[in-house]
């Protein structure tokens, strides 16, 4: 399952922050992060090549959520970027 191997996610709450912020962070990350990045990545896989404003528009996530999410995805070795195209990376599946 895709969720599963995007295990990874750096750190949203810094380690002075209170409970109640860790307690929503691990909330974000088992609901909208491994969702929205199960969302970014199989757009990848079907548009390889897109940029980041294109893969908004297809998957209809907003700036923030696409980019971080490519960003997460990199990191997990799931996808890659390569040349640019109108001063924007284009992403590829790994």
């Amino acid at each position: 399952m895709i969720q599963e191997s995007l295990s990874f996610y750096p750190p949203a709450s810094h380690k002075t922050d209170p409970a109640t912020s860790k307690k929503a962070e691990a909330r974000v990350n088992r609901r909208s992060r491994g969702a929205h990045a199960a969302i970014v990545l199989e757009a990848v896989k079907a548009h390889p090549g897109m940029t980041a404003p294109e893969l908004m528009t297809i998957t209809r996530l907003g700036e923030y959520q696409v980019r971080r999410r490519l960003s997460d995805l990199k990191d997990a070795g799931s996808v890659g970027r390569e040349h640019e195209r109108d001063g924007n990376s284009c992403w590829w599946p790994r």
